[in-house]
């Protein structure tokens, strides 16, 4: 069995090594929030480290679904205030629980812009997100939305 497979592909050589799994990928262990010093909060801040799920949320915060009356709904990018958005999802205390409800956004959109961008970089910094990366984002939802 083993000639067979090497002669259909030279480069394996144990053909029974094992692969990650799924029961590999059910076992990751949810990474603990990391705290970041804030310079000019003068304080430590615990940020999460994203999940699927979370920047799940973050996109669809993005979106806004209006009611038509007549048809079904429509959907609209809601690109204001996309930056406290993301604080949302990624400010937690030391446990790791969100401090910010979904669309509470708005409880931090009149804070300094200078603590909110310090904020930011931090949360970027921790889940390893380019403002490029954001920005893809951004771009992905500049074509007209579908709710199919």
């Amino acid at each position: 069995m083993t000639e067979k497979i090497e002669e259909i592909n030279p480069t394996v050589t144990n053909p029974v090594e094992k692969a990650f799994g799924r029961a590999d990928f059910l076992n990751i262990e949810e990474p603990l929030p990391i705290k970041k010093y804030i310079k000019s909060l003068k304080t430590d801040v615990y940020f999460r480290v994203l999940s699927g799920a979370d920047v799940e949320d973050w996109d669809n915060s993005l979106i806004k679904i209006i009611d038509q009356p007549i048809g079904p709904p429509k959907m609209e990018r809601d690109l204001m205030s996309s930056r406290t958005k993301w604080l949302v999802v990624c400010l937690c205390d030391s446990t790791g629980r969100r401090l910010f409800k979904p669309g509470e956004h708005g409880l931090l959109d009149k804070k300094p812009a200078k603590v909110l961008k310090e904020l930011f970089e931090a949360s970027q910094e921790v889940n390893s997100i380019s403002e490029e990366d954001l920005n893809d984002t951004r771009k992905n939802l500049s074509t007209e939305p579908s709710l199919d």
